[in-house]
């Protein structure tokens, strides 16, 4: 116990250890040292810490907390990878005209039988297909895929077929697969002339890039972390300082 108390002394301040160090050692030698002891010798080391403590070396602390948080964060969230695809429209509609009909194609390309087919043969969601119906896993593909249209000029619409997935090389794969059922989709429905539009392909899938939600949270969360590390140290050392 004397070894854990002389230890914890040795976490006192530089300046408290240099003027009272062999008092306190003296001390010790005099003591029948205990668990209680021990605490003591913690929570004053603590309060001393506190009290000597400056508002760079707070945040310091603070930025190295957040930091440490960031990395936790960004190993312990699942990855997730998009890759998209952009199209444009082309034929003789306007521009409302060419979005009504990319949603009605969208629509065709997320029905519950087409994506059923990808989810089977590309062996999609595995785990969560081992514990409920194949319905969950259609319903989780509808939230992963994206088909919108994007910022663009001139009367033609651009839109994009992106798929999210924690698999890089399966997100590319299924984002092939969900642009060749849009445009079989495309083709079948322009010979009957109801559609309007074509489309072209102006960038096919793209290599999968890691989400940004990942870094966002992430990023969010170590923020929050650093902020309260200073709000709460910051805090401690008011209240040390006004009861010494």
């Amino acid at each position: 116990m004397r070894r854990v108390i002389a230890w914890l002394a040795s976490l006192y301040p530089c300046s408290w250890r240099e003027r009272y160090g062999n008092e306190f050692t003296a001390l010790l030698d005099d003591l029948d040292p205990s668990p209680r002891t021990a605490l003591n010798v913690f929570t004053g080391a603590l309060a001393m810490q506190i009290k000597t403590m400056s508002y760079g070396w707070i945040a310091a602390f603070s930025a190295v907390s957040a930091v440490a948080a960031f990395l936790a964060l960004y190993s312990l969230i699942p990855s997730h990878f998009v890759s998209e695809s952009l199209l444009r429209s082309s034929g003789n509609v306007d521009r409302q005209a060419a979005a009504d009909a990319i949603y009605r194609l969208s629509q065709q390309v997320e029905s519950r039988a087409n994506l059923a087919n990808i989810i089977t043969s590309q062996d999609l969601y595995r785990e969560l297909r081992s514990r409920k119906p194949l319905d969950n896993a259609v319903d989780q593909m509808r939230t992963d895929i994206k088909i919108a249209p994007v910022n663009s000029s001139g009367p033609e619409l651009a839109f994009k077929v992106a798929f999210d997935y924690s698999d890089p090389d399966l997100a590319q794969r299924v984002s092939r697969a969900l642009l060749s059922s849009l445009i079989e989709t495309t083709l079948a429905e322009d010979v009957t002339g109801k559609l309007g539009i074509s489309v072209v392909v102006l960038d096919p899938p793209s290599r999968p890039r890691a989400s940004s939600q990942v870094l966002r949270t992430a990023s969010a969360a170590a923020l929050a972390v650093g902020l309260l590390a200073f709000a709460f140290l910051g805090l401690l050392r008011r209240c040390a300082l006004a009861k010494s």
